[in-house]
């Protein structure tokens, strides 16, 4: 019973030691990743381009080395940077010159062969800029802001359309109608006097004209004439009756 209980115990102490050799082993190998090489410009890797700009911005130790080294301004480090690298692996080992900080504060470079797969800042085609997990310079410019390309409206389309020419027989002919002269109105023309029969003149209520005075009283008006039928009615009757008197006479 006893040498159950002791066997349990020394398993349990084999276990936790191997859980705390693992531990241990976990934490020097992130230490070890995190310890940066002596002469790193960073103080800690930065894991994409944004998380270097922060480092800028929030380190003046760093911005002010960056800024001597590119010989830019500190307070436009941070957006070139921003607007010109990216993050890559190399695709093939590349032997480079690299900048670093010397035990004496100082900045020299040495040749520096970067095996293949190597994370670095490097300019839109390809070409390493800084290292991303010390910080260093591979370069002693940073590559321009590329100007913004502006755009211009295009032009309205304009549609040309395209004259038809229509046959001739199917274009309808309206017909043209002549305007008659205007008709002037003038004053009336006094009618002559009634002729007379056998020189007896003929009544006026007979002929239906009217007689007004002489002198330099105005001429006499034209009455309408009677009906024909009405004329001849009144007329023929008359002349009858003045025939018969000459005959009695």
């Amino acid at each position: 019973m006893i040498y159950k209980k002791n066997l349990k115990n020394l398993i349990l102490s084999i276990l936790a030691l191997s859980f705390l050799a693992i531990g241990a082993e976990l934490n020097a190998s992130t230490a070890s990743a995190n310890r940066l090489p002596r002469g790193s410009f960073s103080a800690k890797p930065a894991l994409s381009v944004k998380e270097l700009v922060d480092q800028i911005n929030k380190n003046p130790t760093l911005r002010n080395r960056y800024a001597g080294h590119f010989g830019v301004k500190p307070e436009e480090l941070g957006t070139r940077i921003e607007k010109t690298l990216k993050l890559i692996a190399l695709q093939k080992p590349v032997k480079v010159r690299v900048w670093y900080v010397d035990k004496q504060g100082k900045i020299n470079s040495k040749m520096k062969l970067l095996p293949k797969g190597s994370m670095v800042f490097a300019t839109s085609d390809g070409q390493p800029v800084i290292l991303w997990r010390c910080g260093n310079p591979m370069t002693t410019k940073l590559p321009e802001i590329p100007p913004e390309v502006k755009v211009k409206p295009s032009p309205p389309e304009v549609i040309m359309s395209q004259a038809i020419a229509i046959p001739p027989g199917m274009v309808e002919t309206l017909p043209t109608y002549a305007i008659a002269p205007a008709v002037t109105v003038t004053d009336a023309v006094p009618l002559p006097l009634p002729p007379s029969i056998n020189n007896r003149v003929i009544p006026w209520w007979i002929l239906g004209l009217s007689f007004a005075g002489n002198g330099d009283k105005p001429a006499p008006k034209v009455i309408p004439e009677f009906p024909a039928a009405s004329l001849a009615a009144i007329g023929l009757p008359a002349l009858a009756f003045f025939k018969r008197r000459k005959a009695a006479k």
